[in-house]
């Protein structure tokens, strides 16, 4: 049948794809012959078959490892990175930026710019200038003490200050004054109208870093106060400021601030130096309290004197006993019980004599005599070491109170000591504190047209106010006179006029003390006490635990000491061109108590070694605060009191990183008469 309307396409479509199909057969199973379609890209315009795929990984992990292994290997340049100026910039731009206090905190972005954290300085306006207050209630006290010899070899600068040989002896005022860190806080958190305050990140920085010292003498001839110069702290004090260069960077600014935070102690309160005889050195708040203390029979300098009595009372006793067992029968021993004589612990032998006698103490009685010794000296070493623990108490509870957070502290104790004054001498002082300025370097973020904006950010410290000056302080002299009597007649062994004189001189950390009656023309020429068992050490022979094993031990006087241990002699000549030129009477009379005479005025006159004239009456010296100040000195100096050095920090056991330490100054002369 003929199919009408179908073209010869479509009638033969089938066969058409059929074809085309067994085409496109053909065609692949011609490319798997004569093309290579499974080739793999290695890499490098490069291609390898499926099968060699493996190969080319074996070459590739040949060369990476042996670039692992090669010792001299080509680097890539890497282009140098200031870490140290983006770390400057950022803090300088930066209002929490805190350097070594706590590096890198939030606000601080060394290496991506600068991101200003909440509290930063913002545009509006001039900012408050850093303001700190003066310290309140400054008092002074002053002391004489004798330097520890091994301390003085070893620094160069202290050894300027001591005497030329041993004992250094040597007189220091101490400074004590009331610092509120309260009021500071309010300082800088305050802003007059038209300022604002110092951000509070700012704020949080800041930190005593030093505390100044100034003095005035007073010229006994005038009345009138010199000017002002600065104090001559000790050598070995604790200075952070002293680390500021000229060209002080913020970083190293804000660790010298860091560094003072965490030794606050050490430079608020620095100890005092190392003693190894003299009074133990005390805050002068304390010290002044303690006036008189040696007439107090419960104060510990007092327990400490008759405590060294009591042992020194016991070892004779048991000098005694032993020496009986030795002795031939019928003879005794008496020992002198002068206190200016001997020492704890020490046998004074020239006070030792013997006679022919038959002994009134029997063995029983002496041991009896030692057995009561004995528990005196058990008592007052109860008593001193109560005393010294709540003394030690106190001590723990201010250290302790000192690691509170300045800002909290409303009445930190500030204290610093004098090593320049002139004995005899008569000074005031005053103090104050100085801190890290907290817009150091903050230029950037303060008014570039202001100029006195941009002064705010330029000096690293901020120095306080001044306290008032203090009550005057007299340096205690080397050698004390005073006329304690005089008469117009002749007396007992003297045919004229004579006036009886109380010398004191400074040996070994106390007052040593001796009397002499003088008539006209006569000078001063005397022979002072000293107990028994002072010595000098030199310094090459025996090191410094030599000397505190030979302290602590406590060696009888008559026993013969180490090599490089000298004895010293037990009295001291004191002669001075003092003399006595007149003594007479007054033409008046002080009036007496009810019910008896009234007394005629004597007066006597000395020329003294400058040649200027120099009244003493002996009505006056009962009263005078000197003559009490050398006798009480002089008493709890009639013990033996070597004792091993104060103990004192030692720098190097500072906490936080230490740079290097700029120049200490140079140790100021001492003043002049």
């Amino acid at each position: 049948m003929k199919l009408k309307g179908i073209n010869p396409i479509e009638k033969n479509v089938e066969k058409i794809v059929l074809g085309l199909v067994f085409v496109v057969l053909l065609a692949a199973l011609a490319m798997q012959f004569l093309v290579k379609p499974n080739q793999v890209d290695v890499g490098g315009g490069r291609t390898v078959a499926p099968e060699n795929i493996y190969n080319e990984l074996a070459n590739e992990a040949s060369l990476l490892k042996g670039k692992i292994q090669d010792r001299d290997p080509s680097l890539p340049e890497v282009k140098p990175t200031d870490l140290l100026e983006r770390y400057q910039t950022a803090l300088t731009t930066s209002a929490t930026g805190v350097g070594q206090i706590a590096p890198l905190v939030e606000g601080v972005d060394v290496l991506g710019g600068v991101q200003v954290a909440d509290g930063g300085i913002a545009p509006g306006g001039p900012v408050m200038a850093p303001r700190v207050p003066a310290p309140s209630a400054p008092i002074a006290s002053s002391q004489w003490g004798t330097l520890d010899p091994y301390t003085v070899e070893s620094n160069e600068a202290l050894a300027r200050i001591a005497p030329a040989q041993q004992p250094y002896d040597v007189p220091a005022v101490s400074v004590e004054a009331v610092f509120s860190g309260v009021e500071l806080a309010r300082l800088l958190a305050g802003a007059d109208e038209g300022r604002r305050p110092i951000p509070g990140p700012l704020r949080r920085q800041v930190e005593i870093v030093r505390v100044e010292l100034e003095r005035q003498r007073l010229d006994p001839q005038t009345g009138a106060w010199a000017d002002a110069n600065a104090g001559t702290p000790l050598p070995t004090a604790y200075d952070p400021a002293l680390m500021i260069a000229d060209q002080v960077d913020l970083s190293t600014l804000l660790g010298i601030a860091g560094d003072a935070r965490r030794n606050r102690r050490q430079l608020v309160q620095p100890p005092f130096a190392p003693l190894i005889a003299g009074p133990v050195w005390s805050p002068p708040a304390q010290a002044i309290a303690a006036m008189g203390a040696m007439s107090d029979i419960n104060s510990l300098p007092r327990q400490r004197f008759e405590l060294a009595k009591a042992e020194r009372t016991l070892a004779d006793l048991e000098d005694r006993k032993r020496g009986a067992a030795t002795r031939p029968a019928g003879t005794q021993t008496t020992v002198s019980d002068d206190p200016r004589r001997g020492g704890a612990g020490a046998r004074n032998t020239g006070s030792t004599s013997t006679s022919s006698r038959p002994s009134r103490d029997s063995t029983q009685s002496l041991d009896r005599r030692i057995a009561d010794a004995r528990d005196e000296v058990n008592k007052y070493r109860d008593r001193v070491r109560e005393l010294d623990d709540e003394r030690q108490q106190a001590q723990r509870t201010d250290r302790e109170a000192l690691d509170r957070p300045l800002f909290d502290q409303d009445a930190l104790r500030l204290w610093t000591h004098d090593f320049g004054v002139e004995p005899g001498a008569t000074y005031r002082y005053r103090i104050r504190a100085v801190v890290n300025n907290p817009l150091f370097k903050k230029g950037a973020q303060l008014d570039p047209a202001d100029p006195e904006q941009q002064s705010l950010t330029r000096e690293p410290l901020v120095f306080g106010a001044w306290s008032g000056w203090t009550t005057p302080v007299t340096v205690g002299a080397d050698t004390y006179y005073f006329v304690t009597n005089a008469s117009t007649e002749g007396q007992v062994g003297v045919t004229g006029p004579s006036a009886s004189v109380e010398v004191f001189h400074m040996y070994y950390g106390h007052y040593r003390a001796d009397t002499t009656r003088m008539e006209p023309g006569d000078a001063i020429d005397v022979a002072v006490d000293l107990p028994a068992g002072f010595v000098t050490f030199d310094t090459a022979a025996v090191d410094a635990q030599g000397m505190r094993r030979f302290i602590e031990r406590k060696p009888p006087a008559d026993e013969a000491p180490p090599e490089g241990i000298t004895r010293l002699a037990t009295d001291r000549d004191v002669a001075l061109p003092t003399y006595l030129l007149e003594v007479a009477p007054l033409p008046i009379t002080r009036e007496a108590a009810l019910g008896a005479a009234a007394r005629q005025v004597i007066q006597a006159v000395f020329r003294d070694p400058d040649g200027s004239l120099s009244v003493h009456r002996p009505s006056d010296a009962q009263t005078d605060a000197q003559l009490q100040m050398a006798r009480e000195s002089a008493q709890a100096g009639g013990i033996l009191d070597l004792r091993v050095p104060d103990a004192v920090d030692d720098l190097s056991r500072l906490q936080g990183p230490r740079g290097p330490r700029g120049p200490r100054p140079s140790v100021p002369e001492k003043d002049g008469p």
